[in-house]
C-alpha cells in the first residue's frame, strides 16, 4: 500500500494534469502559429464588419485557446466619413468563439462584450438614422443566418449619443449596460438594460463636428416644458422576439422598468408590438411630486401632486407623432382620462384633450396640500384641450363647480354654483355664477349672480348679488380689452356701500395677485397723488353711472350717492386727461371736520371756509363750539371737467341747515397748483349779529368768500366780497348736477 500511495497514485493523478498543461500550451501555440496578430485582426475585422455592416479597424487582437479573443482599439466608421464622426469606438471588446471550428482554421465568433464604447445615432436632415444600414444588412435571409451564429451580447459602461441635426436637438446617455442572451432572431430571447442619461452632450467632452446643446437650440420639445432636461437612470428587462426582423411583427412583452429621475422612482410595466410603428401598453406608477422636486419644472410653487397610477394605450405613427387612445389617470380620489397627439417632428407639439371626470374637491387638499387654497368641499369637472394650433400651452378650459367652496387666509368661499368656458381663440367664451357666498373677516357676499359673455373684441357681464345682506346689482362692457387701450362701460346699483370694506375687498385681491398696493414713485402732493394713482391705467375710454342709496365713507356718509363719469384718453395718464366726472348726493353728514382736515390735505382745503370761523372763535370773535364736529348737508353735488391735466371744477356745492358753500376754479394735476372760489353761508349764526360786513352777505347771514390760488401744498388764501354768496350758493343748488 505504501507503494500505491508513494509512487503510483501521484502519476495517476498528476500525469494526465500535467498532460493537459502541456497540451493547452501546445494547442495555444498552435493557434498562435495559424493565426498570426495580422492574419488575425484581418478575419475579426472581417467577422465584425459582416456585424456591422459598416467599416472596422482593430488596433490588435490576441486569441487563446479557452474560446476568448481580446479586442484593442476598435472604431466602426461610417462610410464616406458621414458627419465626421466614427459610429463607434471602443476601448475593448471581448468575445468567445467556436472552439470546433478552429479545426478547419475558422473563427466564429458567438458572443460579443463590448467594454465602454461610445456610439452616435444620428438622424441626418433627410430624416435618416445612421444605424438603418445596420438594421437592413439583417433584412434578408442571408443576414438573419448572420445572427444566428450569435448567443449572447454585451455592452459594458457604453456612452450613447442622440443627435437630431435637422431640429437641431442631442441627448446624452452614460453608463449604457445592455445584455441579450439566449439570442435567437427568430423567437424569444430575455433582455436588460441600465441607462444613466444627463441633460447636455458637452459633459462628455465631445470635439465632433456635430455637437449641440438640448434645449438651448431647439425650437420646442420637453425644454418648453422643463426649463433644462432632467438627468436619471432607468432599468429595463423584458422578453424581445424580433420575428426575423419583420418590424411589423417584432414585439417586446413582460416589459419592468425602473426609472429614477429628479430624485424620484417611477416603476413603469407593459408591452409594445409592432416596431415599425409601435404600438405600446404601459402600467406606470409616480410617486407624490412637488415643486421641491421638479426644480427645472415651470409649476407653482405651492402645488404638489399626490402618488398616481396610470394606464395608457399609444402608438407612434412613423411621422414623428404619437397617438394616444387611451391615457387613465388616478391620484386620490382624482382621476384624468387622456387622449389625443403628441407630435415630435419640429418640436414639442401636443394635441391633447383632458378630462377629469366630477370628483370631491376635498382631494385637492389631500393630493396637493401644498396650495395657497385649502379646506375644498364640493365637486369639480374640468376639460381641457392641450396645443393643437395654438401651441404647446392649454387651449381652452371648461370647469364646473357645484356648491364648491375653498378658503385662502381670511377669505372663505362657499356654495359656488359656477360652469366656465375659456379658450384662447375667444369662442363662446363664458363665466356664469348662479350662486354662491364669500365671507372676508365680517364682510358678507351672497347670492352670488354672474353672466359673462367673451369674444376676441369684448367681455360684457351681467351681475347681482348682496353685500352684507344689502342688494348690489350691474352690468359692464370692456371693448377692445386685449388691446393697449380699452374702452369700458358700465352701469349698476347698490343699496348699501362702506368704502372702508371695498377697500379690504381691494387689498385682498392684490394679495390674489401676488401684489402690493401701488404707491407714489416720485415726491410730489400727496391729495394730488392720489387723484393721480386712482385714474385706472389701460383704458382710453371709460363711461357709466352708479347709484348708492346709501353710501359710507371715513368722512362722511350720504343718501342717493349717484356717480357718473364720461372720461377719454385715459391711457396718456393725468397730461391728457378729458372728460367730465358727475356727483350728486341727498342728505348727509360730515363727520369730524375738524380732525379730518388735519389729517387729509384735500380735505383741509375744501372745508377751509368752517376752518377759518373755528380760527375766529378761537380768537374770540365769535362764539362757537370749541371743536368742529360733525357737520350735516341736505345734498351736495359736483361737476368736473377734465382737461389735458386740469381738472375745472364748474359747479361743487353743499346745500345743509347749518353751513352751504359752493366752489369753482380749477386743480392742475400735473404742475400741482390750485385756483378755486370759496363762497360760504353760516345758517346756524343768522340770529347772532355783530359780525363786520366782510362776514356777512346782503342779507346780513354770516358769510365767507374768499380765493384759495398758487401751489397746492401752500396756497395762499386772500378774502372776498361775501356780499353775493347767498346768490351764488342759492344758484348752484338749484342749477345742480344732471347726468
Amino acid at each position: 500500500m505504501k507503494l500505491f500511495y508513494r509512487h503510483i497514485l501521484p502519476r495517476i493523478i498528476f500525469l494526465p494534469l500535467i498532460f493537459i498543461i502541456l497540451l493547452f500550451a501546445a494547442g495555444t501555440f498552435a493557434i498562435k502559429l495559424m493565426f498570426k496578430p495580422e492574419d488575425l485582426r484581418d478575419i475579426l475585422t472581417g467577422q465584425l464588419q459582416t456585424i456591422f455592416n459598416k467599416p472596422v479597424q482593430i488596433q490588435s487582437a490576441d486569441i487563446s485557446l479557452d474560446g476568448k479573443i481580446k479586442l484593442k482599439g476598435l472604431r466602426v466608421l461610417e462610410p464616406g466619413a458621414k458627419f465626421g464622426i466614427d459610429f463607434m469606438q471602443a476601448d475593448y471588446l471581448y468575445a468567445e468563439y467556436r472552439i470546433p471550428a478552429i479545426i478547419t482554421g475558422k473563427i466564429t465568433i458567438d458572443k460579443i462584450i463590448i467594454i465602454s464604447p461610445k456610439i452616435e445615432l444620428i438622424k441626418s436632415e433627410d430624416g435618416n438614422w445612421n444605424f438603418s444600414d445596420i438594421v437592413s444588412g439583417y433584412s434578408g435571409k442571408e443576414g438573419r443566418q448572420k445572427l444566428k451564429k450569435i448567443i449572447s451580447a454585451q455592452i459594458k459602461d457604453g456612452t450613447l449619443n442622440l443627435r437630431d441635426m435637422r431640429n437641431k436637438r442631442s441627448f446624452s446617455m452614460e453608463n449604457v449596460n445592455i445584455n441579450f442572451s439566449d439570442f435567437r432572431p427568430d423567437g424569444e430571447f430575455p433582455f436588460s438594460a441600465s441607462i444613466f442619461f444627463t441633460n447636455d452632450m458637452r459633459r462628455n467632452g465631445d470635439s465632433g463636428a456635430v455637437s449641440y446643446a438640448n434645449s438651448r437650440n431647439a425650437a420646442s420639445g420637453p425644454g418648453q416644458i422643463f426649463r433644462k432636461y432632467p438627468s436619471g437612470r432607468l432599468y429595463c428587462e423584458g422578453l424581445l422576439n424580433l420575428k426575423d426582423f419583420d418590424w411589423e411583427q417584432a414585439a417586446a412583452k413582460d416589459i419592468s422598468v425602473i426609472l429614477k429621475i429628479l430624485n424620484k422612482s417611477v416603476k413603469i410595466a407593459g408591452s409594445l408590438n409592432n416596431f415599425k410603428t409601435p404600438a405600446l401598453k404601459l402600467n406606470f406608477f409616480l410617486p407624490e411630486l412637488s415643486a421641491r422636486d421638479l426644480p427645472g419644472l415651470k409649476i407653482p410653487r405651492e402645488l404638489r401632486i399626490g402618488q398616481s397610477e396610470w394606464n395608457i394605450e399609444a402608438s407612434l405613427n412613423g411621422k414623428d407623432a404619437m397617438e394616444i387612445t387611451r391615457l387613465d389617470g388616478k391620484a386620490g380620489g382624482i382621476s384624468a382620462n387622456i387622449k389625443g397627439r403628441i407630435g415630435f417632428g419640429g418640436g414639442f407639439k401636443p394635441d391633447l384633450s383632458v378630462y377629469l371626470p366630477p370628483f370631491e374637491t376635498r382631494q385637492i387638499s389631500k393630493t396637493s396640500p401644498g396650495l395657497a387654497f385649502k379646506n375644498f368641499s364640493g365637486k369639480a369637472q374640468i376639460k381641457l384641450a392641450v396645443g393643437g394650433n395654438t401651441g404647446g400651452g392649454i387651449s381652452k378650459i371648461f370647469f364646473n363647480l357645484d356648491r364648491t367652496g375653498f378658503t385662502r387666509e381670511d377669505m372663505r368661499f362657499s356654495n359656488l354654483v359656477l360652469t366656465g368656458l375659456i379658450s384662447r381663440d375667444f369662442k363662446n367664451n363664458y363665466i356664469r355664477i348662479k350662486n354662491g357666498q364669500i365671507l372676508l373677516q365680517n364682510q358678507e357676499l351672497s347670492g352670488l349672480y354672474l353672466k359673462t359673455e367673451v369674444s376676441p373684441q369684448s367681455i360684457t357681464a351681467e351681475y347681482s348679488a348682496k353685500w352684507n345682506r344689502h342688494p348690489i346689482k350691474g352690468t359692464l362692457t370692456i371693448n377692445s380689452y386685449l388691446a393697449k387701450d380699452k374702452n369700458l362701460k358700465f352701469s349698476g346699483s347698490a343699496k348699501k356701500i362702506k368704502t372702508s370694506d371695498l377697500k379690504l375687498l381691494k387689498d385682498k385681491i392684490a394679495l390674489f395677485k401676488n401684489q402690493k398696493p401701488s404707491e407714489p414713485k416720485t415726491p410730489g402732493i400727496e391729495w394730488i397723488q392720489q387723484i393721480k394713482n386712482s385714474i385706472p391705467e389701460g383704458y382710453s375710454k371709460i363711461k357709466g353711472t352708479y347709484l348708492i342709496e346709501e353710501m359710507e365713507h371715513d368722512y362722511f356718509k350720504s343718501r342717493n350717492f349717484h356717480f357718473s363719469c364720461d372720461l377719454k384718453n385715459i391711457s396718456s395718464g393725468a397730461a391728457g386727461l378729458n372728460g367730465i366726472i358727475a356727483i350728486k348726493s341727498g342728505e348727509g353728514v360730515f363727520y369730524q371736520v375738524q380732525e379730518t382736515a388735519e389729517k387729509d390735505k384735500m380735505y383741509k382745503i375744501l372745508s377751509m371756509p368752517i376752518l377759518f370761523i373755528h380760527n375766529m372763535n378761537k380768537i374770540g370773535a365769535l362764539k362757537l363750539d370749541k371743536e368742529l364736529k360733525d357737520v350735516a348737508f341736505n345734498s351736495a353735488g359736483a361737476l368736473y371737467r377734465l382737461e389735458s391735466g386740469r381738472m375745472l371744477i364748474k359747479n361743487f356745492f353743499i346745500s345743509g341747515k347749518d353751513i352751504s358753500m359752493y366752489s369753482t376754479g380749477w386743480i392742475d394735476l400735473v404742475g400741482e397748483t390750485i385756483s378755486l372760489k370759496v363762497y360760504t353761508i353760516f345758517s346756524k349764526y343768522y340770529a347772532m349779529g355783530g359780525l363786520p360786513e366782510r362776514f356777512t352777505d346782503s342779507s346780513g347771514k354770516p358769510a365767507l368768500a374768499f380765493q384759495i390760488e398758487g401751489s397746492a401744498n401752500k396756497p395762499s388764501f386772500q378774502l372776498l366780497s361775501s356780499q353775493e354768496s347767498s346768490n351764488i350758493i342759492d344758484k348752484a343748488v338749484k342749477e345742480g348736477i344732471k347726468f
